[in-house]
């Protein structure tokens, strides 16, 4: 499992679509000689093989998100989600995760809080 660095996503308010979601994909384990943690290289890929999962944390109803995903900056870990009005239509607290689909297999990154205000 890698770990999902995202910054200033949510709160959220419903509807709103117009921030999109940056993402660095990293490892858990620190590179011991830069002291960082060690991001995925995402050469090669493209933005379908990253999908986003969507949890509602009160019905534990899991869905794919319905956004579309680019790569930014692939040899930094870079990608950017941008939400579809679906992804974002009701309130509540969810729980969202990302999945890579790599050439050497599926990597699956630590879920976040995603809170979506009326």
């Amino acid at each position: 499992m890698g770990l999902l660095l995202i910054d200033d996503f949510s709160p959220r308010t419903a509807g709103d679509t117009g921030n999109p979601l940056t993402v660095t994909f990293t490892d858990h384990l620190i590179n011991p000689l830069t002291g960082q943690y060690t991001v995925y290289d995402l050469t090669g890929l493209d933005g379908t093989a990253i999908a986003l999962l969507i949890k509602d944390v009160s019905t534990q109803i899991e869905v794919n998100g319905l956004g579309t995903w680019s790569i930014v900056d692939a040899l930094n870990g870079v990608a950017q989600y941008v939400w579809n009005a679906a992804d974002v239509a009701n309130a509540g607290i969810f729980s969202i995760r990302a999945v890579v689909q790599f050439v050497t297999g599926e990597v699956t990154f630590e879920s976040r809080i995603l809170q979506i205000l009326i």
